[in-house]
């Protein structure tokens, strides 16, 4: 995990993002806890202890996106083939949630599929600059050799007509007003 954190800061990131999936089960509590401001925790569900590192809920669940009330802060779209239907859904909240894309989705797709992906996350980038949601690009990555640097994002935002500046303001912004802690008793 140390090394995961060092190569992230090595390559230009100010914070990590970990999933978790059961955080009374993780084994790196001692460590995210002696590093809780270099790491946010991506969690599926609210703790039920108490917790002392920033966390957003994250869900990838479709049927998340209908239930009343729905608890969670992200969207991962992982079916961008089906974008349209996840817009809709999305429009029916009312409320301001990230729609995430992980470039790990790029990985075994040939060219002309990549080119789809390119031209529906252009959509997706106008729709939520419209509804007021927050779109966000992340690798996905889950080891070191699948991570990609800021710089990299940079250079895919501009290739899609995003400005790089405008894109990390927005999530930024978003991402203190989302952001949660809980500290330890």
């Amino acid at each position: 995990m140390d090394d995961i954190l060092k190569f992230a800061f090595k390559i230009g990131y100010d914070a990590v993002g970990i999933q978790v999936s059961d955080y009374s089960q993780f084994q790196y509590i001692d460590f995210i806890k002696k590093n809780h401001d270099k790491i946010f925790l991506r969690l599926k569900q609210k703790p039920t202890e108490k917790i002392y590192n920033n966390y957003i809920l994250v869900t990838e669940d479709i049927d998340e996106i209908v239930k009343s009330p729905s608890k969670f802060d992200v969207f991962v779209l992982k079916d961008f083939h089906n974008y349209r239907m996840y817009i809709e859904k999305i429009k029916r909240l009312n409320r301001k949630i990230g729609l995430e894309i992980q470039f790990s989705d790029l990985r075994g797709l040939n060219s002309f599929e990549i080119a789809k992906f390119f031209k529906y996350l252009k959509i997706i980038f106008k729709f939520c600059v419209l509804s007021s949601n927050t779109f966000i690009i992340s690798s996905g990555s889950k080891s070191i050799a699948e991570m990609i640097s800021p710089r990299i994002i940079d250079a895919l935002l501009k290739f899609c007509s995003i400005s790089p500046e405008k894109y990390w303001y927005a999530f930024n912004s978003w991402f203190i007003l989302k952001n949660r802690v809980y500290s330890y008793a």
